[in-house]
């Protein structure tokens, strides 16, 4: 199967079909994953809680050589994204509410979405 994925960052798209480029999902630690919505400026991506921003990526264009393991296959955990950033970053008010809790307003049937599960109230 093909699966896209754009860069939350520069927008640019990375297909599975290709094999080309390096995309990173966001981290699932709260202060890293913090980090990251706030260099992206995406002011949407705050809105998000952590399971969702999992499956959101940032490419290699965004990341210095120091920040790839010594094969330049993976990120170094601590890693940033720091280049080529397109938007002004996050203030840190806008961050008050992150992470955004799962249990809010249609988390739950994403959850159930994914879990394949379905669920008639009858």
């Amino acid at each position: 199967m093909n699966r896209r994925a754009s860069c939350q960052v520069c927008d640019q798209y990375f297909s599975s079909a290709t094999n080309k480029g390096f995309m990173a999902s966001f981290p699932t630690n709260k202060d890293r994953c913090k980090l990251w919505v706030k260099v992206t400026g995406k002011a949407d991506l705050a809105k998000l809680p952590i399971i969702k921003l999992k499956k959101r990526y940032v490419c290699a264009n965004h990341f210095t050589p120091q920040d790839f393991n010594k094969n330049k296959t993976r990120l170094k955990k601590k890693s940033i994204p720091s280049l080529n950033l397109t938007r002004p970053p996050l203030s840190d008010e806008s961050l008050n509410h992150f992470p955004v809790p799962f249990s809010q307003t249609g988390n739950i049937l994403y959850l159930l979405q994914k879990l394949h599960v379905l669920y008639v109230i009858g």
